[in-house]
C-alpha cells in the first residue's frame, strides 16, 4: 500500500506479485500466466454517497511509477504493460522493503510490547503495530490461530472464505511460417474470453511482448475443469503431467480452428508449461460486480474490526480479482488508517 507499508514479507523465493508473475519459457521467451491486463477506470460511492472514479494510471503518475503499457483491443479501458505484469508490481512496490523466503506462520500478541508478533517458518520473528495480510483468507485464518481475534475475523470473512480452483497451460511455437504469424497478428484481439467452456480464457501472449515469430499461447481453464484435473496437472518437479501435455494439446488446437489459423491446429508446441492456482480467486467479494460502494455496513465493518485490533485482512475478497480494483481498495484502506 504506498505510502502506509514499509516493508513486505512474502514466502516466495524470488518474486512478489501472487497472480500478477511474468514468467519465461527455456530461451527466455516472457509471458504474463494469470493476470494478463489490467483496467484503468473504475466507479465507486465514497462515504457521503457521492459518485467518484479512480484512475489507475492516473494512481501510477500520481506516485511516479513509470510503466510503459499499451492499449489492448479488447476494451479501450484495458492496457497491458510492455514488459509483464510482473515488472508493474515489482515497480509498485519498489519503494518497499521486500524479504522472500518468509512465509508466515503465527500471529500472536506481545503484550510487554503492546504489539503483534509474527512468527516465520524460517524461525525469524519480527514485531509490528499493524499488520496487512493479503494470503488467501483460509490461509490467514491459520495464522490468527494465537492472536485471540480470529473469531471475529472469522464471523466477518465467513461468506468469502471458498475459492475457485485453476489450471493453466501455456504452449511456445517458435519460429512459425511468416504467413501464420500474419494471419495471428491479423486478429483483431489478443485476449478471448469464452465464459461456460472449459478453455474459458486465452491470450495470446507473445502479441504483447515481440515482434519476432515465436507464438505464445496462454490457457486458463474453467473452474469446474480445472477442480476435476487440479491434483493431476502438475508433477512433483513442476512439469507438465502426461494427462496435462495431452489435453492441454487439444485445448490448443481448438483454439487455432476457433479463429480460423488451421495450419496450427495439428501443431505440437515446442514447449508446453502448466501451472496450477489453489487459490485463483474468491467466489464472493464484497465487491466483485458494479460499483464499489465504500458507505456500506460491511465496509464499516470491515474498518471497524480492523481498527479494533490493528490487524486487517485485505485482498481481492474484498474490493474484487482486478489489480486496478485492489490498487483503489489499498488508496481507501492507507486513508483510512492514517485517520
Amino acid at each position: 500500500i504506498y505510502n502506509l507499508v514499509e516493508e513486505v514479507y512474502t514466502k516466495k523465493e524470488s518474486e512478489v506479485g501472487g497472480r500478477t508473475t511474468t514468467k519465461e519459457f527455456s530461451g527466455h521467451e516472457i509471458f504474463d500466466n494469470c493476470a494478463t491486463i489490467y483496467s484503468d477506470k473504475i466507479q465507486y460511492s465514497d462515504e457521503n454517497n457521492l459518485l467518484g472514479e479512480f484512475s489507475f494510471l492516473s494512481y501510477l503518475r500520481q506516485n511516479q511509477i513509470e510503466i510503459e503499457s499499451c492499449p489492448s483491443a479488447h476494451s479501450s479501458n484495458y492496457f497491458y504493460p510492455r514488459l509483464g505484469m510482473k515488472n508493474l508490481i515489482e515497480k509498485i512496490l519498489a519503494g518497499n522493503q521486500i524479504y522472500l523466503t518468509h512465509q508466515l506462520e503465527d500471529i500472536s500478541r506481545d503484550l510487554g510490547k503492546n504489539q503483534w508478533k509474527c512468527a516465520f517458518l524460517n524461525g525469524k520473528e519480527y514485531f509490528f503495530d499493524r499488520v496487512i495480510l493479503t494470503a488467501p483468507l483460509p490461509k490467514a485464518l491459520a495464522c490468527l490461530k494465537n492472536s485471540k481475534c480470529i473469531s471475529e475475523w472469522e464471523d466477518f470473512i465467513s461468506p468469502y472464505v471458498e475459492y475457485k480452483t485453476s489450471a493453466i497451460a501455456v504452449g511456445l511455437w517458435r519460429n512459425c511460417p511468416i504467413p501464420v504469424m500474419e494471419k495471428i497478428r491479423g486478429l483483431k484481439q489478443i485476449t478471448f474470453f469464452q465464459k461456460f467452456e472449459e478453455s474459458e480464457f486465452v491470450s495470446i501472449e507473445s502479441l504483447k511482448f515481440s515482434d519476432s515469430n515465436n507464438l505464445i499461447v496462454m490457457i486458463q481453464f474453467s473452474q469446474a475443469f480445472s477442480s476435476r484435473n487440479l491434483e493431476r496437472w502438475v508433477t512433483e518437479n513442476n512439469t507438465p503431467t502426461e494427462i496435462a501435455s495431452r489435453t492441454a494439446g487439444s485445448f490448443f488446437g481448438k483454439f487455432f480452428g476457433s479463429v480460423g489459423v488451421d495450419e496450427l491446429k495439428e501443431s505440437k508446441p515446442d514447449e508446453i508449461l502448466v501451472f496450477r492456482k489453489r487459490y485463483a480467486a474468491p467466489d464472493n467479494s464484497l465487491w466483485e460486480k458494479g460499483k464499489i460502494a465504500l458507505n456500506t455496513d460491511p465496509f464499516q465493518k470491515y474498518f471497524e474490526l480492523g481498527s479494533k485490533h490493528g490487524i486487517w485482512l485485505a485482498g481481492d475478497w474484498i474490493f474484487g480479482p482486478r489489480i486496478s480494483r485492489c490498487a483503489l481498495g489499498a488508496t481507501i484502506l492507507a486513508a483510512r488508517i492514517k485517520m
